[in-house]
C-alpha cells in the first residue's frame, strides 16, 4: 500500500472513532492553557476531551529547561482551582 493509501485509512479510522464518542467540550492542546481549562471543567456537567499531539509526560519525568511566564492573575487562579496543590507545585519557581 502506498503512503497516500495509509493516510486515507488512518483518517477513516479516526473519523469512525470520533463518531462513537461525543464530548461537550474538546480542548485542542494539552499545554498550560488547555490543561488549566480542563481542570476548571472537572466539576462541571460537561464531558471533556483533550487532544494533544504528543504523549503527556509524567509529573515524575525529568523536567526540561522550558520557561513559561505566568502572571499574578493566572497564578491566583491556579491557587483557587487547586492546580498548585499537586506535585506540579514542585516545578513552579521564580525565574529572573
Amino acid at each position: 500500500m502506498n503512503q497516500r493509501g495509509k493516510a486515507k485509512n488512518k483518517q477513516a479510522v479516526t473519523q469512525q472513532d470520533s463518531e462513537l464518542e461525543k464530548f461537550d467540550v474538546v480542548i485542542i492542546g494539552g499545554g498550560i492553557v488547555g490543561l488549566c481549562f480542563a481542570n476548571e471543567l472537572i466539576n462541571s456537567d460537561f464531558s471533556v476531551a483533550i487532544i494533544e499531539r504528543y504523549e503527556l509526560a509524567s509529573i515524575n519525568d525529568q523536567t526540561s529547561c522550558r520557561v513559561s511566564a505566568i502572571n499574578r492573575s493566572a497564578l491566583k487562579r491556579f491557587h483557587q482551582t487547586g492546580v498548585l496543590d499537586s506535585p506540579l507545585a514542585q516545578r513552579v519557581c521564580r525565574y529572573e
